[in-house]
């Protein structure tokens, strides 16, 4: 039996509270609110469960939307095969995405809304979620977390903050943490236009065995993964740290704009399998004592000016690595320590390239091309 449970609230009001608790298979959790200081609460036990609505009870899927300033929107699924938004791409904000907060004038620092998603259990997806903000200097919040089972998935998942500007702008950030086996992440997009040190901050923690992103399949990780990006910034000062703890990973990031940064970039497991491709301006990819672990492939490709790259890695065997830099002042400073590692780095660009490639271990080969 399926039961269909429907919020509605709106308002222009300071405070708003909007809550609600639905026990059982089956259930559908459709919300709407607009104005500030609103706070909503979804909280649904049991299986098949989504948060994302339909209309009149029929099959035609609507958004959760909450529109305005210093929103918060809080919701929790425990059981098996729940879903929260519709299964799509979310390159434009022209297609419904099941989940939807916009804030249209965050004017002030601080103005932002706050979105926290937790999952527990098994075959969950997280299909599509989209938060925005405009012409402003508050930036908006999210927290993914899925644990405590398998097959789980997080989709396609994008912030955008259009139009800021100035010193205290305040940058968009998003925190996931899945654990499990044979979860996997989509994409997980962050694009930021506007100037100031405002900047995106993604944080990746995966915990479990055979996660996969969708591209990188070895081979120096796809060239460094020159792609879409399963991990992708665009903007001002962004900043991504990925941690995962597992066995066969295989992952792509994909920064594009200007003074993006990996901060730290930590394997731990088996057959791994990575990316990383920054194409602008003052980028760095810093991996110290990280993939740790059998079979990887890393792979660095970097098309800009001024781009750094600081690795100590691959304490394990069978390890390969391609940093490929293109630009000027460029520079490489790469360890390898373990078994049958091959290292390949190219530069380019007629800058003042620096590279320094050094190997320990049992029949590695080196290749440093300028």
């Amino acid at each position: 039996m399926r039961n269909t449970k429907t919020i509605l609230a709106a308002s222009t009001a300071l405070s708003l509270l909007a809550g609600a608790v639905f026990a059982g298979s089956g259930n559908e959790a459709l919300l709407s609110q607009s104005g500030n200081a609103n706070n909503a609460l979804v909280t649904q036990s049991g299986d098949n469960n989504s948060a994302f609505g339909s209309v009149d009870g029929g099959t035609t899927k609507a958004d959760m939307i909450q529109s305005g300033d210093q929103n918060t929107l809080t919701i929790t699924q425990s059981g098996d095969g729940n879903e929260i938004g519709i299964k799509g791409s979310l390159v434009t904000f022209g297609g419904g995405a099941g989940l939807n907060q916009t804030n249209n004038n965050a004017t002030t620092a601080g103005n932002f809304n706050v979105l926290s998603v937790t999952q527990s259990t098994n075959g969950n997806a997280v299909q599509g979620i989209r938060q925005r903000v405009f012409a402003g200097a508050g930036g908006n919040s999210m927290t993914i977390t899925q644990q405590g089972g398998d097959g789980n998935l997080i989709g396609d998942i994008k912030q955008w903050q259009y139009g800021s500007s100035g010193a205290n702008t305040e940058g968009q950030t998003i925190a996931i943490l899945q654990d499990g086996a044979n979860n996997q992440i989509r994409a997980v997009y962050q694009d930021l236009t506007g100037n100031g040190n405002e900047g995106n901050t993604m944080y990746i923690d995966i915990l479990g065995n055979n996660n996969s992103g969708a591209q990188p399949v070895n081979s120096d990780a796809r060239a460094g993964y020159n792609g879409g990006g399963q991990f992708r910034q665009n903007g001002y000062g962004n900043y991504m740290d990925v941690d995962i703890t597992g066995d066969s990973n295989g992952y792509g990031v994909n920064q594009v704009g200007a003074r993006n940064s990996i901060g730290t970039l930590a394997i731990n497991g088996d057959g791994n399998a990575f990316g990383i491709a920054q194409l602008g301006n003052d980028n760095t990819v810093s991996v110290v004592s990280g993939i740790n672990g059998n079979g990887n492939d890393f792979g660095v490709n970097q098309n800009g000016s001024s781009n750094l790259v600081d690795v100590a890695l691959f304490v394990g065997d069978l390890n390969e690595l391609l940093v490929d830099q293109d630009g000027a002042d460029n520079t490489s400073y790469v360890t390898i320590d373990g078994d049958q590692n091959d290292g390949d780095i190219t530069q380019g660009g007629g800058g003042s390239n620096t590279a320094s490639l050094s190997q320990v271990g049992d029949s590695n080969v080196a290749t440093i091309t300028q």
